[in-house]
C-alpha cells in the first residue's frame, strides 16, 4: 500500500483577498442604457451569445460569442450591441484586486506588448458556459449551501481565465481613504501623462470644480494634480534616459512635454540635476 498526501497550505488565493461583489447575466433590449462609467473594482465580462462593442477609455473593441473582457478599477467603459445579433452576457464584480494585462514579451524588445483587454479563447467556450451557468443555477435556487457553491464556481472560472491566458492579478493598493473620483484622476493620469491634459478636463470628467477637485487630490496624495502629472511624466523621462539613446527633444515629446526647455526646467526642480547630467551618471 501506499498513501501520497498533500497539505494545503494556510494562505489565501495568490496572497490576495478574492472577494467577488456579484454576479449578473443580461441581453441587450430596447431600454439598453449605453453610458460610459467605472468603478473602483475589477469587472469581468463574458459573451455567450451574440455580438456587439466594447468600449474600454479611448478604444473600441468587437465582441462576439466566446470573448472575455477584463475592465480594470477605475477604467471608463461602456457597451454597445448589434441589433442583428443581440449580445447576451455574464459580468462578475471582484474587489481588491486587478489584472495585468500584459502579455508576455522580451524585456529587451523595443515595442511594448499589445494591452488589449479582450481574450478570445473558442476552445473554452463549451467549459466556460457551463460553468457561468453552474454559478447562475446556485444564486437563482438558493438551495442548502448555496453561496459556498457559487464562490467555488466563481473561483474555478476565474482561474481558469487566468491560467490560460498566462495572467497575473495583484492587490488594487490604492489609498482606502480616496474617494473613487480622485483615484480616477490619478489613474488617468498615469494612464494618459503622454496626452495633453489640463485640469479642466480632469475636472469635468469627474463632475467637481476644479478648486474641489485641486483640495480634494492634494489631501489624498500630498501634491496638486498638475505637479503629480509632471512628477509622473519626470519618472517615465528617468526610464527613456538610462535605457534609450533618444535626445532630450524626443524624450520631452514621449512624455507629453511639449517644450524642451520647460521639460528640463521640471526635471531640475524634481530631481536638482538636468536630465543630461541624469543620463551622464548613469553612463558611467
Amino acid at each position: 500500500m501506499s498513501t501520497i498526501r498533500y497539505e494545503f497550505p494556510d494562505q489565501k488565493l495568490n496572497n490576495t483577498n478574492l472577494k467577488f461583489l456579484y454576479f449578473t447575466k443580461s441581453e441587450y433590449g430596447q431600454d439598453w442604457n449605453s453610458t460610459p462609467h467605472f468603478h473602483p473594482f475589477l469587472e469581468i465580462l463574458y459573451v455567450y451569445e451574440g455580438k456587439g462593442k466594447y468600449i474600454i477609455d479611448r478604444n473600441a473593441f468587437i465582441l462576439e460569442r466566446g470573448d472575455f473582457v477584463i475592465i480594470n478599477p477605475y477604467t471608463v467603459h461602456t457597451e454597445t450591441s448589434s441589433p442583428e445579433f443581440p449580445m447576451k452576457y455574464y459580468i462578475f464584480g471582484v474587489e481588491n484586486i486587478k489584472l495585468d494585462l500584459a502579455k508576455s514579451f522580451e524585456e529587451d524588445s523595443d515595442s511594448k506588448p499589445e494591452l488589449s483587454p479582450v481574450f478570445r479563447d473558442q476552445e473554452q467556450i463549451d467549459k466556460t458556459i457551463f460553468l457561468l451557468d453552474k454559478i447562475a443555477e446556485e444564486l437563482e435556487n438558493k438551495k442548502p449551501f448555496y453561496f459556498e457553491m457559487s464562490y467555488h464556481w466563481l473561483c474555478s472560472l476565474f482561474i481558469q481565465f487566468v491560467r490560460s491566458n498566462n495572467l497575473s492579478f495583484s492587490q488594487n493598493l490604492e489609498n482606502k481613504s480616496a474617494t473613487k473620483e480622485i483615484v480616477f484622476v490619478k489613474q488617468f493620469i498615469d494612464n494618459h501623462y503622454a496626452f495633453n491634459i489640463s485640469i479642466d478636463e480632469l475636472a469635468q470628467k469627474v463632475f467637481l470644480s476644479k478648486f474641489h477637485l485641486i483640495h480634494f487630490f492634494t489631501q489624498t496624495y500630498g501634491l496638486s494634480p498638475i505637479r503629480y502629472l509632471n512628477k509622473r511624466r519626470i519618472q517615465e523621462a528617468q526610464v527613456l534616459l538610462r535605457t534609450t539613446d533618444l535626445n532630450i527633444t524626443a524624450i520631452s515629446n514621449a512624455v507629453g512635454f511639449g517644450s524642451p526647455s520647460f521639460f528640463a526646467k521640471k526635471f531640475k526642480e524634481i530631481l536638482d540635476m538636468t536630465p543630461k547630467d541624469y543620463r551622464k551618471k548613469f553612463q558611467k
